[in-house]
């Protein structure tokens, strides 16, 4: 009987031994970071194959083969790169001569650019070393715009991405398009480059299409390492991203033409602020120094049904809207008022009287800061605008003589007759005075003096 209480008294401590290990395990374990946002479909231990092209969903792998494409077009670009161009380096007390420093780089370039291909591309296109320009291309000083970039499995590891997008010589304003098939093996962080007559050649990119494209037309198992087709797998988190977001509209903008980023504008955005492309000119003209040099100084993310929303202001309080339905595949709204955004429809829908007048003339505010005439004119009471602004441009020079730019607003005061509401700010020094009536939904009109 003693020897049966003793051997549950051990069992007892035990259990109770285990359970203790367990709760401090717990304790230790580092807890999850609420802000790192990962992709379920990287990390899920569940492999799918998928055997369809698509635009690129991982923004992950998205920007491994984008730092490929930048990095094989800034070594061709370096074969041109003058002895004034490079910068004296010291090894050892000792200063190498810049000629002979040129012709390393250019050498070592040369070794990267050849090594990006595998032997069979090596062999049927007669690329060597010392055809590399003649072969691949003659640049230098280049900006280079992904447009589109499309993905399936081959394996497992190894994924195929074709990219298009446009060269711009920084130098000439020259632009020609590019495409380009990278095939990427993540057990050995490996890669190989497939330019665009080769891919047209085999017809790779239509055939890529089909279920069965690994068996029959390019069967690959793994990507050996050359020393110099190698990447590093960078996590790219929601703050760099909406900065290249930026980044990407204000350089498209300094180095190509206005067709690329008119056709990214949000079709019912486009319709009500930019119906001509004339207008859109117009914006770009009065603002393209600011769009050039744009930096940006917040953004707020928000996930919906059918895309995530990345709203980006800059320095100057400027607003880039991006709807993104795939990595870098996005419509654009240029401002917070044209088009009512569904945070401002929920905020406005249980807002106050006086909070919807408040939200509205912040609206009419930005218009006047964009010099969004158009805009402006079509808020204005029917009555109002035939005894005052009879055109746009009457509006347009009332308003560049009189506020221009609406900074520093101050001493707001509000008042209610009837339903009418008069909304008083100080601005710039001078007394300007908005005369609002709400209408259905976030509709309003407007007449406004100036003491």
């Amino acid at each position: 009987m003693k020897n049966i209480k003793k051997v549950l008294i051990l069992l007892i401590v035990l259990t109770i031994l285990i359970i203790l290990s367990i709760i401090s395990i717990l304790v230790l374990l580092p807890e999850k970071d609420p802000n790192l946002i990962i992709d379920e479909e990287e990390y899920d231990s569940t492999i799918i194959l998928n055997e369809t092209l698509e635009r690129v969903s991982i923004r992950n792998n998205y920007y491994t083969v984008k730092n490929i494409i930048e990095e094989y077009y800034s070594c061709l670009c370096n074969l041109n790169n003058k002895s004034e161009d490079v910068l004296i380096f010291e090894y050892d007390e000792e200063t190498e001569h810049l000629e002979e420093e040129n012709a390393q780089k250019i050498e070592n370039s040369q070794k990267r650019i050849y090594n990006f291909f595998d032997d069979n591309y090596i062999k049927e296109t007669g690329l060597s070393t010392d055809n590399i320009k003649e072969k691949l291309g003659n640049y230098n000083n280049l900006y280079i715009l992904i447009k589109d970039m499309y993905v399936r499995d081959l394996t497992e590891s190894i994924k195929i991405y074709f990219t298009f997008g446009t060269l711009t010589e920084k130098d000439n304003s020259k632009i020609e398009n590019f495409g380009l098939m990278v095939l990427v093996d993540s057990n050995n962080s490996t890669f190989n480059l497939y330019t665009s007559d080769y891919v047209k050649k085999h017809n790779l990119y239509e055939l890529s299409k089909n279920k069965d494209f690994k068996e029959k037309y390019f069967n690959i198992n793994n990507i050996e390492n050359r020393k110099y087709n190698t990447y590093e797998y960078k996590l790219i988190d929601d703050e760099t991203y909406a900065k290249d977001l930026l980044k990407t509209y204000s350089q498209s903008i300094k180095y190509n033409n206005i067709d690329y980023s008119y056709d990214r504008l949000h079709e019912n955005y486009k319709i009500n602020r930019f119906a001509e492309k004339s207008y859109y000119e117009e914006y770009l003209k009065e603002n393209k120094k600011d769009i050039t040099m744009a930096t940006l100084e917040y953004y707020k993310y928000q996930k919906y049904k059918d895309y995530k929303q990345y709203i980006c202001i800059d320095t100057n309080k400027n607003y880039y809207i991006f709807n993104e339905t795939s990595i870098m595949n996005y419509t654009l709204i240029l401002d917070e008022y044209t088009v009512d955004l569904p945070e401002f429809i929920e905020q406005y829908t249980i807002a106050s009287k006086e909070d919807k007048v408040a939200m509205n003339v912040e609206k009419v505010i930005s218009a006047i800061n964009d010099r969004d005439y158009k805009y402006i004119y079509s808020k204005l009471d029917n009555v109002f605008k035939q005894n005052k602004f009879p055109t746009e441009n009457d509006l347009k020079t009332y308003i560049q003589n009189n506020l221009l730019e609406m900074n520093g607003v101050e001493n707001r005061d509000f008042s209610q007759e009837g339903d009418i509401f008069i909304y008083k700010i100080e601005v710039n020094g001078k007394n300007f005075n908005i005369i609002m009536q709400l209408g259905e939904g976030t509709e309003f009109t407007m007449s406004f003096s100036i003491e």
